[in-house]
């Protein structure tokens, strides 16, 4: 405790989850399109660094055609819209013989 204040560190490895889950609520606000250049200037982490974090999280770094931006630079993630839903049979002992199984895959 310093000046009846508590400080608290971080480790690297929780400074990144920290980083990594703040970078999903991006997207996820953004609806998974982030305009890369104002969030590195309103953060403080380098661009570069931006661009590899999203990297890693699956996102496509675009640069938008549109000429009026200056943030023409996004993280963009693609979403799978389609829902698959498969059948499995699983064999059961007893009187019912077997029950139909339903799993779903987004």
């Amino acid at each position: 405790m310093v000046d009846g204040k508590v400080r608290t560190t971080m480790s690297g490895k929780e400074r990144n989850q920290l980083l990594s889950h703040i970078l999903a609520l991006t997207l996820i606000v953004d609806k998974y399109c982030v305009p890369i250049t104002p969030l590195s200037a309103d953060t403080g982490i380098k661009f570069r660094d931006l661009c590899e974090s999203y990297k890693s999280m699956g996102c496509s770094i675009n640069k938008l055609k549109s000429a009026n931006t200056t943030d023409n630079i996004v993280a963009v993630l693609k979403v799978a819209h389609k829902v698959t839903v498969c059948y499995f049979k699983k064999k059961e002992r007893g009187r019912m013989g077997g029950r139909e199984t339903m799993h779903i895959f987004i």
